[in-house]
């Protein structure tokens, strides 16, 4: 109890952005960041309603950050949390449990708003800030772009198997893979219960999924799709291939079960 006392009180009503008030917030399960990133030439009447907010709300589940996220610390934090540095002034949430989540505040930076606002999200009426690419014009495949605000009903809300390859613009192996996944997506588009998907991890977030490496491969079978198989073998045509003929894959070594069921009949 005294530790937890210490840690409640360690800090002023309103505190800058440093690494000690940020461990707070990033470890998980830790103290809810309610962060306002702002230039010092902002008005005196924004940090006034600020610490007003802070001292209504003041609760040993969170924690009030300032900052200016053109400086080193705030540019660092500003990025790692998944907000434009380039905004100013701005008012985000930050929580870490499972992964870390954010809830950008869009509206006016007066107490009373922020307030009505912090009041909803502690209501649990605010959903998370996901990052999302616009929606593809055209994407007439072989491979399908999949972007943040389109996952849920390309990928999870249909009866086909999606084979999905999450992926960075800068990573070298994503590169390596590209022409061998399009070849395969190529190869396979006769098939009307299979798509072959990407997504650019670096530009959409998708909720439940916290890809940490790249490329990252899963399929979303049509009969399973809240248990996606994560595919770990060889990066070859004919390794996936091996993977979306067979039905008992764990014959093949690939140690998966798709349910009894083959998703590409064999010709």
């Amino acid at each position: 109890e005294l530790i937890n006392f210490i840690e409640d009180n360690m800090f002023p009503t309103v505190t800058n952005i440093t690494q000690e008030s940020m461990t707070q917030v990033l470890k998980p399960y830790g103290r809810k960041g309610v962060m306002l990133f702002r230039t010092p030439n902002e008005s005196k009447q924004l940090d006034a309603d600020f610490i007003k907010l802070s001292i209504a709300h003041k609760s040993a589940k969170y924690i009030f950050i300032v900052g200016d996220c053109k400086e080193t610390m705030g540019e660092r934090v500003a990025k790692h949390i998944g907000i434009d540095n380039t905004k100013s002034p701005q008012m985000v949430i930050a929580e870490k449990k499972e992964d870390l989540a954010r809830y950008e505040y869009k509206g006016e930076l007066t107490f009373e708003a922020m307030d009505k606002y912090l009041t909803l999200f502690k209501e649990g009426k605010i959903s998370r800030t996901m990052k999302s690419e616009d929606e593809p014009k055209e994407n007439n495949g072989p491979v399908y772009k999949v972007v943040g605000k389109t996952f849920k009903q390309d990928v999870i809300d249909n009866q086909m198997d999606v084979f999905v390859k999450f992926y960075a613009p800068w990573c070298g192996h994503c590169k390596e893979l590209a022409p061998i996944y399009h070849d395969l997506a190529k190869k396979l588009s006769g098939n009307k219960n299979l798509k072959l998907v990407e997504v650019d991890s670096t530009a959409n977030e998708i909720p439940g999924f916290n890809i940490k490496s790249y490329p990252t491969l899963k399929l979303f079978a049509g009969n399973n799709k809240t248990q996606p198989i994560d595919y770990e073998e060889a990066r070859s045509e004919e390794a996936m291939l091996c993977l979306l003929y067979t039905s008992d894959a764990a014959d093949e070594g690939l140690g998966v079960d798709l349910g009894g069921r083959r998703i590409i009949k064999k010709k």
